[in-house]
C-alpha cells in the first residue's frame, strides 16, 4: 500500500523571525505514537520540553528534529509519525526555552534568530548521547532550524544532518524578507557561508527549492561544494520558501529516508 502522509507542518504561514506557540496543534498520542515526555536541562537551568518517539526500543538511530521560527515541535509530528512507524527509528522532538511547555524566555518579535536556540540543541544532543551511548545521530532542520543544526554540529559528534532550505547567509535572508523591522543581532556568529569544512559529522544531505524566496539556492549550492564529508545536495524547482515538502512529498519522505538507513 502506497503511504500518504499529510505534511502540514504550518510552514505555510512565515513569520521570518520568532514567532514561539505555547500550544501543540497535536501531541504523539494523537498519532498513537509510543513515547516519553522528558524535560532536558540545560547548562545554564533551562528545562526544554521534548518527546521520545520510539516504536523500536532498540533501534540505535536516532532522528533529533530542530523546529523552524514558528510554533513548536508540534509542527514535525507528521515526520516523526512516519520515520517511527515506517522507518522504525526512535525521533525526538523538543522545544527551544520560549517555546511549547518549555522554561519562559521572552524572544524579540522581530528577531530572526537567537544564539540561545543553538545552546539548547546542543543540551538534546548531549542528553541523547548520554541516554543512548550507541546512537547514530541524525540533525534534522528547515530554514532557521538548518542553521541551528548547522552551528551545532560544529561542536557536537553526530552520524549525519539533513538540511531543508538552510538559512546560510544572514544579510543575503535578511535583504530578502520584506518585514524589514526584521533584524538578526550577532549576525557573524548566524553566518555559514565559510563553516562547511567545521561540521562534525559524517555526512549532509540539502534539499533546496531553486527559485526560493528567502533561502539562495546559488549559496547553499556554494556551502554545500565546500564540504569535505560525504555529501547530497537535490535542488529542485520550487515557487517560495517551504513548498519543497508539499510539492514533492514522496521524493522528500525518500529523500530522508535514505539519509536515515544510510
Amino acid at each position: 500500500m502506497k503511504l500518504i502522509i499529510c505534511l502540514t507542518l504550518i510552514l505555510v504561514n512565515f513569520a521570518f523571525a520568532l514567532d514561539p506557540s505555547s500550544e501543540y496543534l497535536k501531541t504523539p498520542k494523537d498519532y498513537n505514537l509510543k513515547y516519553k515526555e522528558v524535560k532536558i536541562k540545560t547548562d545554564d537551568k533551562a528545562e526544554l520540553n521534548t518527546w521520545i518517539i520510539t516504536e523500536n526500543e532498540k533501534s540505535n538511530d536516532i532522528l533529533i528534529m530542530a523546529n523552524s521560527d514558528i510554533g513548536n515541535m508540534s509542527n514535525f509530528l507528521p515526520y516523526a509519525n512516519f520515520v517511527s512507524k515506517n522507518l522504525k527509528k526512535t525521533v525526538v522532538l523538543f522545544d527551544y526555552r520560549g517555546y511549547g511547555k518549555s522554561s519562559n524566555y521572552t524572544h524579540s518579535k522581530f528577531a530572526l534568530s537567537d544564539k540561545i536556540l543553538v545552546k539548547d540543541l546542543r543540551a538534546v544532543i548531549q542528553f541523547v548521547q548520554k541516554k543512548y551511548p550507541k546512537a547514530k545521530i541524525t540533525l534534522y532542520g528547515f530554514s532557521m532550524g538548518a542553521s541551528i543544526v548547522i552551528l551545532a554540529a560544529k561542536n557536537e559528534n553526530v552520524e549525519s544532518l539533513f538540511l531543508d532550505s538552510p538559512m546560510i547567509d544572514p544579510n543575503d535572508v535578511l535583504a530578502r524578507v520584506s518585514n524589514k523591522n526584521v533584524f538578526l543581532n550577532d549576525k557573524d556568529f548566524f553566518d555559514l557561508t565559510n563553516s562547511a569544512d567545521q561540521l562534525r559529522a559524517k555526512e549532509m544531505f540539502i534539499i533546496q527549492g531553486k527559485n526560493d524566496n528567502v533561502t539562495n539556492a546559488n549559496i547553499t549550492t556554494k556551502f554545500y561544494a565546500q564540504s569535505n564529508i560525504q555529501k547530497n545536495i537535490l535542488i529542485l524547482e520550487n515557487n517560495k520558501h517551504g513548498d519543497i515538502s508539499n510539492l514533492y512529498a514522496d521524493l522528500y519522505l525518500y529523500y530522508l529516508k535514505t539519509c536515515l538507513i544510510n
